[in-house]
């Protein structure tokens, strides 16, 4: 996997961009392996065991593994059946997609996330987490994370990202003001209307989640 990585971003890289370096957000998975083989390079280690090493293992996230979702636990669904090996990811692309956690470990990052923007994250400095969860100049996105003043009328910030391999749709809103936040998973892909059900459940509980916004609600960093 380590030598597919350099391999398909040398390719990847080959791509004309789709517009000058600076100019526009577009979100890239390839980006993600693209710093995946960075990460590699500098330490000397696979992506997979930094994953472990540098947030699994400080966060106690015993559940997360790579690949499709081990026997015994649910599967992801595609096209009106369970989802087989050759519907997944390829394990090279595991930075962009290819990991799976249950909801409780998941919570755990989220929560970290959350400390990370009061400036007490056991993963990161202060200013790493600011970095991500701030937008960047001209888009409505900081570093993965979707940042949003308001949501359906409640106040932000929010954080958000969604994420689907075609088998399963999850979806997750931080608000780190109160401090709370919703996951909704669905293991069936958007043929299967898992992005559609997702949805369903985060409206229905965002009332819950933070205060109505203020016309002049703002950003707090």
């Amino acid at each position: 996997m380590q030598q597919q990585r350099p391999d398909y971003i040398a390719h990847a890289l080959t791509d004309k961009p789709i517009a000058p370096p600076g100019t526009k957000f577009s979100y890239s998975n390839s980006g993600f392996v693209i710093a995946a083989v960075i990460a590699e390079h500098k330490m000397g280690v696979p992506y997979e065991e930094l994953m472990r090493r540098e947030i699994f293992g400080p966060l106690g996230m015993k559940s997360a593994g790579f690949g499709m979702t081990p026997p015994g636990q649910p599967q992801g669904h595609h096209a009106g059946k369970v989802a087989t090996l050759k519907d997944a990811n390829p394990a090279m692309f595991a930075p962009a997609g290819n990991i799976h956690i249950n909801l409780r470990d998941w919570a755990a990052f989220c929560l970290d996330q959350m400390a990370g923007y009061h400036g007490y994250g056991r993963l990161l400095k202060p200013v790493a987490y600011r970095m991500m969860e701030t937008r960047l100049p001209g888009v409505e996105t900081g570093l993965s994370w979707g940042v949003e003043q308001t949501a359906l009328g409640r106040k932000g910030p929010m954080l958000m990202h969604a994420g689907s391999d075609g088998n399963w749709m999850a979806l997750v809103l931080l608000f780190p003001e109160t401090q709370n936040g919703v996951l909704a998973v669905a293991n069936a892909g958007d043929d299967m209307g898992g992005e559609k059900a997702t949805k369903a459940v985060l409206k229905a509980m965002l009332p819950e989640l933070a205060p109505p916004a203020a016309s002049s609600a703002k950003i707090a960093h």
